[in-house]
């Protein structure tokens, strides 16, 4: 008897228990660590985003400071934070997942969801898209010939001493 009992306790815990939760990478997006990094300058608070913020995708971390799911200051919709990440993102322009927009205009649409900080995100994600899609592969410049001063065509050099019309 002590035995089934045992062994109805053991099927019991096991089933129960939920599997673990999946890990997060230890890696810090290298994008989300250049933003902290540029434009969080209050050393302690930089310290504890890092450590927050390992393994979030850089998608993730803005979506998650966006919508307030993640608290990173005091105001109402994260405007302070908002505000260093658009800086960070016009001067950086990095490249980015472009459904994010998609993600971010979708949460927009909720009433009371749309703030003013929030629509310039959108639209400086929008600029650096649009910009990354119109980067060309750089070409080599054409050299311009400087003019010979033995060519004609070229014009009037320092040797030349007749008066032009105009210029006596």
């Amino acid at each position: 008897m002590k035995s089934n009992t045992l062994f109805s306790l053991f099927l019991t815990l096991f089933f129960s228990c939920s599997p673990p939760p999946p890990q997060k990478s230890e890696a810090m997006d290298p994008r989300v660590a250049k933003f902290i990094a540029t434009q969080i300058k209050d050393g302690e608070k930089a310290g504890k985003m890092a450590r927050e913020l390992k393994g979030e995708s850089f998608e993730e971390f803005i979506y998650a400071v966006y919508t307030g799911e993640t608290k990173m200051d005091a105001t109402p919709d994260n405007s302070q934070v908002l505000a260093l990440l658009g800086t960070y993102l016009a001067k950086e322009k990095p490249d980015f997942d472009s459904t994010l927009i998609d993600r971010m205009e979708l949460f927009n649409q909720a009433k009371g969801n749309k703030t003013m900080i929030r629509s310039l995100i959108v639209m400086t994600l929008n600029g650096v898209k649009d910009k990354r899609s119109k980067r060309a592969p750089s070409a080599s410049p054409v050299p311009v010939p400087l003019p010979d001063s033995k060519d004609p065509s070229a014009g009037p050099d320092s040797s030349d001493q007749s008066v032009h019309p105009g210029h006596e």
